[in-house]
């Protein structure tokens, strides 16, 4: 058995009371036979139910074809047949869920009515073959019927949803009870068609006695409780649920007051615990605020008897000192007294000459005074000329500060001149190079055939490619150094070359110079700059000054003040 879901009720009566369940046994496991019958039974509802098919598959796509739906035949045919198993299937999951949705069995059934029209509608208009082509669709849909009730009722998920039918007979012989009797089962969900002829007789039974009771006009005599069982069993209840209805009421009317009043009693109880609860509470943070002020009132009388005995013991201390003190004092002055007797005894002789020593030690106290009067104001003026130097010294950074704060102006402003004076002067040699090349140009337009007749011209022309290339190169060179400052553009020319007459040429200086503070990270000195040329230190400043001199500037080094 399946249980019931979370959130899903059983089924209930219309009076309100939950429906006997069927205490069925589970499903007994089957017999070899059993098995066996229900092998042969599976294989043949497949059978049966392939041949539905395959035949509706076939009527259904050729009609599909003669409608013109083409290469869509196919696949309509199959929509529409396995549609109806798939519709049943998701009933049957759904229902199982204890969710069922009843539209997807009726789309089935409209798929099911849709299919036997459309076979019937293969052979018109001969009726015995429409009848025929009917007849194969129903083979398959019987079975998958088949297959829905069986597993439905294995997994218990229809059980008690079917209603019945009254049976044939009845209809012949009692056709308007029997209609009463299937109207009420359907508007009432009876599911069992023997409950509901229980409940006929319940209530003919029900009216036979009060007929008998209150006569033949029992409906105005009777009285309203009476009445009210007839009215509740048109409902689809019972007539035994009817009579016991206002007892069931009264009995829920007299447990509900039972849970009130159980409700009250418990409130109160709760009330009362709660009171009492808060009653201790306050008893014990009485108690405790009584404890601490006991405890904080016998801390105020040991810090007080504290202090009392240090006061005490403080002026015994006091005493006793003053008591050593003044006994001191008295031996003094007795020890005083005696020497004074002594000293008087002495001889006038000893007299003057104590006079003549206390005289000099006068005069040197007086002295040793003096001296320290000077001491002092020689330290004063040390202390006075320490402020003065700080101060001078302070004074003396300001400038020095302010020096090299004007230094560097001073340098970028000289860089930035150097840089614009170097700019046109290699603007000059340009012009220049220019009108040396102008002539010679000119002079060779005119014969271009007999240039390559003698070899000197060849060499001519060489050499005025060099020349032509030199400018060019020494631009090149130019532009890729940083704009660097000299006052003297014409003059470093000369001095470049003086210099470089020892075969060291000034850019391989330059080059040599910024590969050094490229790998050092700082400006290298004489010393390295010669060991890296070749040279000595001397040689090596040297050309270093007059790099300098024919306007590399970076190859100066930066100014040091003195701090």
């Amino acid at each position: 058995m399946l249980a019931t879901p979370a959130g899903t009720q059983p089924p209930t009566t219309p009076d309100g009371d939950r429906q006997p369940q069927p205490n069925r046994p589970g499903i007994a496991p089957l017999t070899p036979l059993q098995k066996k019958l229900a092998l042969g039974i599976s294989l043949g509802v497949t059978a049966i139910a392939g041949i539905g098919f395959a035949g509706s598959y076939n009527a259904v796509t050729n009609l599909a074809r003669a409608k013109g739906f083409g290469g869509f035949s196919e696949v309509f045919t199959l929509g529409v047949d396995l549609g109806i198993a798939v519709f049943l299937a998701l009933d049957l999951f759904l229902a199982w869920l204890r969710m069922p949705y009843p539209l997807l069995r009726q789309i089935a059934w409209v798929l099911t009515g849709a299919t036997v029209c459309y076979n019937a509608a293969a052979a018109y208009p001969d009726e015995l073959g429409m009848a025929m082509h009917g007849t194969i669709p129903l083979l398959f849909i019987g079975a998958v019927e088949a297959v829905r009730h069986a597993l439905g009722r294995i997994a218990d998920i229809t059980e008690d949803r079917h209603i019945e039918n009254p049976p044939l007979i009845r209809w012949l012989v009692a056709p308007a009870s029997t209609f009463r009797i299937w109207r009420r089962m359907r508007k009432w969900h009876i599911t069992s068609y023997v409950e509901a002829v229980r409940h006929q007789k319940e209530v003919k039974v029900y009216k036979a006695g009060l007929r008998n009771d209150y006569g033949r006009m029992w409906r105005t005599k009777a009285p309203a409780d009476k009445l009210l069982v007839l009215t509740l069993a048109g409902y689809g209840m019972s007539v035994s649920n009817a009579v016991d209805l206002p007892r069931k009421e009264a009995a829920a009317r007299a447990e509900e007051a039972h849970r009130a009043q159980l409700a009250e009693q418990k409130a109160a109880e709760a009330r009362r615990l709660e009171q009492e609860a808060a009653t201790a509470e306050a008893a014990r943070i009485r108690a405790a605020a009584e404890a601490e002020k006991q405890r904080i009132a016998a801390e105020a009388r040991r810090i007080a008897e504290e202090a009392d005995r240090q006061r005490r013991l403080a002026e015994a201390r006091e005493q006793a000192e003053l008591a050593r003190l003044q006994e001191e004092q008295r031996l003094a002055k007795a020890k005083a007294e005696a020497e004074a007797q002594r000293i008087a005894e002495e001889t006038e002789a000893a007299r003057r000459l104590r006079a003549a020593e206390l005289d000099a030690q006068q005069r040197t106290i007086e002295e040793q005074q003096r001296l320290a009067a000077l001491k002092a104001q020689a330290d004063a003026a040390a202390a006075q000329a320490e402020i003065d130097r700080l101060a001078a010294q302070t004074e003396a950074d300001r400038r020095i500060e302010l020096a090299r704060a004007k230094a560097e102006e001073d340098r970028i402003a000289a860089e930035a001149r150097a840089a614009e004076t170097k700019r046109r002067e290699e603007d000059r040699r340009r012009a220049e190079a220019a009108r040396r090349l102008a002539p010679r140009a000119a002079s060779a337009s005119p014969e271009p055939a007999s240039a390559p007749a003698t070899p000197g011209a060849s060499g001519s022309a060489n050499a005025n490619g060099a020349s032509q290339s030199a400018p060019a190169s020494a631009s090149s060179t130019a532009t890729s150094r940083p704009a660097t400052s000299s006052p003297r553009a014409t003059a470093p020319v000369a001095s470049a070359n003086a210099a470089s007459g020892g075969g060291i040429d000034l850019e391989d200086v330059v080059a040599t110079y910024q590969a050094l503070m490229e790998r050092n990270g700082k400006a290298p000195s004489d010393a390295v700059l010669g060991e890296a040329l070749g040279v000595s230190r001397s040689r090596a400043q040297q050309l270093r000054t007059a790099a300098i001199e024919a306007g590399h500037t970076e190859l100066a080094k930066p100014l040091r003040l003195a701090s």
